[in-house]
């Protein structure tokens, strides 16, 4: 079985520092930013099959544009197959020719007026469908739809609705048959909770027709039920196969995924890996008031991460992180040092049974799209004027 092994040197990003020590902690923990590496890292498999790396993939970069992508959709239409990525430092979305390996367009879009679409900011989410781009700034609750023009052709504000999407992970939109969307909502509100009723949906649905919205079924884990969860541990990301009209949800705490079965009846299999233990609901109400305590505590447990489904295996892949080394713990800069941990990517079939593993720690889970010729995910990279993509197979 063969085994890939490429090195980084260490790097120190030249970018300016985030400013506040609560902006930086939600800057890594949710964009996984640049760090340092001091040791070889390795692609490694622990369970067949494996991934086997093609090639790696570099798309360049303006001054203005961030290496850390944290809102970016794939988009294969006639007019060619296209990366495409948010910049909120100047409103735009860049469209990146993926067979001609050049920018065919900047989009630039209003910010105010009547087809302003808000400044774009870090809870900014987009996703293109047809002639359409749908935003969706979860600070402020505003969906927006725009045609091919720019023109604003719906708008809705839940802020004048009880509930609203949360718009952060995974497949956080979903485009049903009849016309609505489905949305992934929070379980929570506040930074720490404890759990006595597990909620009946974290999901909602809206029609931008009809501007009716309501809810979906999906409740919590029974795993939550009867113990304290900071905010983190709520989060759960959602991969959506349109081929089978399913949606499968990951939760950090839970090595079993989730899917809906033809019922409707939520089910389980396990997706789990050896590299994380049973992680510790949280000890006291105190240790959430505690920025550094409540750091420490949701790092060094490791966590479940990302989920994605992949049309063209037909596959799923989850992300897992192993407890961090608390020796090596950093607080101003918990992943920096990806010695310290294992992210591990667990791979599943159509049936949702686990084939295999893969360990890459140099992933960088949040931008992972997928092409005929391979399965496209970025990693750390020492020039700040690219993105760089490592591209894999199931190997034959």
């Amino acid at each position: 079985m063969a085994t890939i092994i490429y090195s980084l040197k260490q790097y120190k990003s030249k970018r300016k520092p985030v400013e506040g020590l609560l902006l930086l902690f939600l800057y890594l923990l949710f964009s996984t930013s640049c760090g340092r590496n001091d040791e070889t890292q390795s692609n490694r498999v622990s369970e067949a099959p494996m991934l086997a790396l093609k090639k790696t993939f570099s798309i360049p970069i303006d001054s203005v544009t961030s290496n850390v992508v944290a809102a970016y959709d794939y988009l294969n239409s006639n007019k060619g197959e296209y990366f495409t990525f948010l910049n909120r430092n100047n409103n735009s979305i860049y469209y990146f020719n993926l067979n001609t390996q050049k920018y065919d367009k900047v989009r630039k879009f209003e910010n105010q007026g009547p087809n302003g679409v808000g400044d774009f900011n870090t809870t900014t989410r987009y996703m293109l469908k047809g002639d359409s781009v749908i935003f969706y700034d979860r600070q402020y609750m505003r969906l927006v739809i725009v045609n091919d023009d720019n023109d604003v052709v719906s708008k809705f504000n839940f802020k004048e609705v009880k509930e609203s999407p949360y718009g952060r992970l995974g497949d956080w939109m979903i485009l049903e048959q009849d016309g609505s969307f489905n949305f992934s909502t929070s379980a929570v509100r506040l930074s720490y909770v404890e759990v006595i009723d597990l909620p009946d949906s974290l999901e909602m649905t809206y029609n931008p027709r009809t501007q009716e919205y309501g809810k979906a079924y999906l409740p919590l884990p029974a795993i939550y039920l009867n113990k304290k969860w900071i905010t983190e541990h709520l989060f759960y990301h959602r991969a959506h196969s349109e081929k089978d009209q399913r949606s499968v949800y990951s939760f950090p705490v839970d090595e079993n995924i989730y899917y809906k079965g033809s019922d409707g009846v939520l089910k389980s299999k396990y997706m789990g890996s050896d590299k994380l233990n049973s992680i510790e609901s949280m000890p006291s109400m105190e240790l959430a008031m505690d920025f550094e305590k409540k750091l420490k505590y949701y790092f060094v447990q490791g966590r479940y991460d990302h989920l994605y489904y992949d049309p063209y295996r037909d596959i799923y892949l989850r992300f897992a992180l192993s407890p961090l080394n608390e020796n090596k713990f950093d607080m101003n800069d918990p992943m920096a040092d990806t010695s310290a941990y294992d992210q591990m990517i667990i791979l599943a079939d159509n049936e949702l049974n686990k084939i295999g593993e893969f360990q890459n720690d140099m992933s960088m889970a949040l931008t992972v799209f997928f092409r005929q010729d391979g399965i496209y995910i970025m990693r750390r990279a020492e020039n700040e004027d690219e993105l760089i993509f490592d591209v894999y197979d199931l190997e034959n």
